[in-house]
């Protein structure tokens, strides 16, 4: 099932006309959105092994916006992402954010 979630994943680049670009992001959704982060990861492994490429890089490739942004956040592994959101936090921005500081530090679980 994995193997073929990574094909319908690589088949799904390229596209170049709106109806192909909606078509492709439903199928991300359709892939991504109910899937725990673990089988995601999964997903993104098995995507590796099968093509030698970076799922992300390549979905990202195909996406832009805050879609691009929410699927991101979908594949890549949570204690990243907050490593990620923290920096962008503290260094990125111009001033110190300190609702998202507050969310990262707050709201996680071991």
């Amino acid at each position: 099932r994995r193997g073929s979630i990574a094909s319908k994943i690589k088949q799904m680049f390229g596209l170049e006309n709106h109806e192909e670009k909606e078509k492709f992001e439903r199928s991300v959704i359709e892939i991504l959105a109910h899937r725990s982060n673990v089988q995601r990861q999964q997903i993104c492994i098995t995507y590796k092994k099968i093509f030698q490429k970076d799922m992300l890089e390549e979905l990202k490739s195909g996406l832009n916006g805050d879609f691009q942004d929410a699927v991101e956040a979908m594949v890549t592994d949570p204690v990243l992402f907050d490593v990620q959101l923290l920096h962008r936090a503290l260094f990125e921005l111009l001033t110190i954010d300190g609702e998202l500081l507050a969310e990262i530090i707050c709201s996680r679980t071991n």
